[in-house]
């Protein structure tokens, strides 16, 4: 079977586009008042998320909900300084998940609601295994050492809990390391400051 030039090019072309894109991206859905975040964080996921806020539909958004396993940790910090400038409430919530660099967006909320977290158990879990807010040592895949931490990126995390006034999430992340998770139950999170309530918005 023969391919003619033109079709040809057009297969390489979109190939190389689909190679280029990333695997995984933030979801990002708008319904009501209410902006869901999922997915992993990856670079530009700050532009993106701001250019959906300045859209119509963003204008309305008053909650943003999270379930996300972390990522990349300088547009989460710039996801999370939008929300605090936006005056916006965030939502975790127990039976899902809002683990590592996720945990820096939940910080940004104005308030912060920590639902259904009587259901998190305080203590460290395997990767894979974190419900609801979950911490660990910031990690890089280009990090000399073995296990992939990296105390910049720890130290990254570290200075934007202190920024967005929520200095009590600072003592978790160093009592896991980059391939566990400690999570906290709901009551933690709120006699830390972590959040502010524990009910729906």
């Amino acid at each position: 079977m023969q391919m003619n030039k033109r079709n040809g090019w057009l297969g390489l072309t979109c190939a190389s586009m689909l190679a280029a894109m990333p695997a995984f991206a933030l979801d990002m859905r708008i319904a009501g008042n209410t902006v869901t975040l999922s997915g992993p964080i990856r670079d530009a996921d700050d532009e993106k998320f701001r250019e959906l806020m300045a859209g119509a539909a963003g204008q309305g958004v008053k909650i943003v909900r999270l379930n996300s396993t972390g990522g990349k940790i300088d547009p989460a910090g710039n996801i999370a300084r939008l929300i605090r400038r936006r005056g916006l409430t965030t939502l975790a919530d127990g039976s899902s998940v809002c683990s590592s660099a996720c945990t820096v967006i939940f910080a940004g909320g104005s308030a912060r609601h920590y639902v259904n977290g009587e259901r998190v158990k305080d203590g460290q879990v395997k990767s894979g295994a974190q419900k609801g807010l979950a911490y660990h040592q910031g990690n890089e895949p280009l990090s000399r050492d073995a296990g992939n931490y990296s105390g910049r990126a720890t130290g990254r995390m570290m200075a934007l809990y202190s920024e967005l006034g929520v200095s009590g999430a600072r003592q978790f992340p160093d009592k896991a390391g980059p391939k566990e998770y400690w999570q906290i139950s709901g009551q933690t999170a709120l006699s830390n400051g972590i959040a502010t309530s524990l009910s729906r918005p």
